[in-house]
């Protein structure tokens, strides 16, 4: 278990994390989080790349050190390497850089590429991939070795649906016994991948725990109507409209209500055909990080 404990992290004036505490146990996790939230920091004090300035990481009962650093597989937000270098020649390096067994090293880098869809590029140079290949490489070397963490930093940014499919597929064939922590903006990812969820806000943690129960606590707050698009201006502060999806004649809008006295009052909404949502993730995870601003979970560490 990796424990994560008051952890502070301030740059100048502006504050990436604020006493942040969370642990990951065996199991896929999903990082989620605005931009600037502090998802990225979280990656390299595990990594060593930054110090914290409080707070400690712990491994089972021991503080994170050099030698817990060697049992995670990263991939950065910006992954690059030798371009010179053929895919093959970059990972059989890599094996070697971690000591692993030679005679092993090119049947599990086959079997890897195969996962990704990479077999056919086996050969060609590294300057020669598109953006897509180059991710789905950095995406390969995190999980070489057989690490014990696998740390990947928007793992599925430049992928098309294929290559997403892809890497999720292998995320649920491959999780077993690690510890996986996937730092995302797609919220389909984190749910078609993860088991658990670490959300946060401006440098905080606003939720942790199993990503049902925190779908299930938004449940019946989110609804759809079909409007014609001249009544799309229609809705005001009563609402808030989350989802926007325009079709031929109509508009569908996915929306939850903030002022139920007044949405009651309004003749307009009693003419229009409203139905009760399923709520998904993407719902959950607006309502919980802006409708909701002061509600926090934290761990028990």
């Amino acid at each position: 278990m990796v424990r994560m404990c008051n952890i502070t992290k301030k740059y100048k004036k502006f504050y990436a994390l604020k006493n942040v505490s969370f642990r990951l146990e065996t199991g896929v996790y999903g990082l989620i989080g605005e931009n600037g939230a502090g998802k990225t920091t979280i990656m390299k004090l595990f990594t060593g790349q930054i110090r914290a300035d409080q707070g400690k990481i712990f491994y089972g009962q021991s503080e994170w050190d050099d030698d817990c650093k060697v049992k995670v597989g990263y991939l950065p937000q910006n992954f690059e390497f030798f371009d010179n270098l053929t895919v093959i020649e970059a990972l059989e390096y890599l094996q070697q850089v971690r000591g692993n067994k030679s005679e092993d090293s090119k049947e599990e880098i086959l079997k890897w590429l195969e996962y990704l869809n990479l077999t056919s590029h086996a050969e060609k140079r590294i300057k020669k991939l598109s953006g897509g290949m180059r991710q789905r490489l950095g995406i390969v070397q995190a999980f070489m070795g057989n690490p014990e963490i696998i740390l990947l930093d928007e793992p599925t940014v430049g992928l098309d649906p294929k290559e997403r499919l892809a890497f999720r597929n292998m995320v649920n064939e491959v999780c077993g016994e690690k510890t996986i922590l996937i730092s995302t903006h797609i919220l389909d990812d984190v749910e078609s991948t993860c088991e658990k969820m670490i959300s946060l806000k401006q440098g905080e943690v606003i939720y942790e725990g199993k990503i049902n129960e925190f779908i299930r606590a938004e449940q019946g707050r989110v609804y759809t109507a079909d409007l014609r698009r001249e009544d799309i201006s229609k809705p005001g502060k009563e609402i808030n409209i989350i989802a926007i999806k325009r079709e031929e004649k109509m508009v569908n809008i996915r929306f939850v209500v903030q002022d139920q006295a007044l949405f009651d009052a309004m003749d307009f909404y009693k003419k229009v055909n409203i139905k009760k949502a399923e709520t998904n993730l993407e719902d959950a995870y607006f309502l919980n990080t802006y409708l909701r601003p002061g509600k926090q979970v934290r761990a028990d560490v």
